[in-house]
């Protein structure tokens, strides 16, 4: 791979798909906390049963947005990589970081 294939990526910055990218991600970052966060309050309150179904919600939530995310733009992780992909293709993306801004 040559050293400036970074620099040669199509990016479409600006681009509506771009925004709507970002808003998603930005989302799954906001409700992967909430359950993070939840799962910790349920490590000292395992018996709160509304902290449970917070934590439901949240995982679910959040189980939903990586499926969305990962078929209209690419995979987040190892779980979504399609299976019937001709080629590892999730490296040929702008990474998350490369598209904060």
């Amino acid at each position: 791979m040559n050293s400036n294939s970074n620099h040669n990526r199509n990016y479409n910055n600006g681009c509506s798909c771009c925004a709507e990218q970002k808003k998603l991600k930005r989302y799954i970052d906001l409700v992967s906390f909430a359950a993070l966060d939840c799962a910790m309050f349920l490590d000292t309150h395992p018996e709160s049963k509304e902290a449970l179904e917070y934590f439901e919600y949240y995982k679910n939530a959040r189980k939903q947005a990586i499926k969305e995310y990962s078929s209209r733009f690419s995979p987040l992780n190892l779980d979504t990589v399609p299976k019937d992909t001709e080629f590892w293709a999730w490296a040929n993306k702008p990474w998350p970081w490369e598209m904060e801004g």
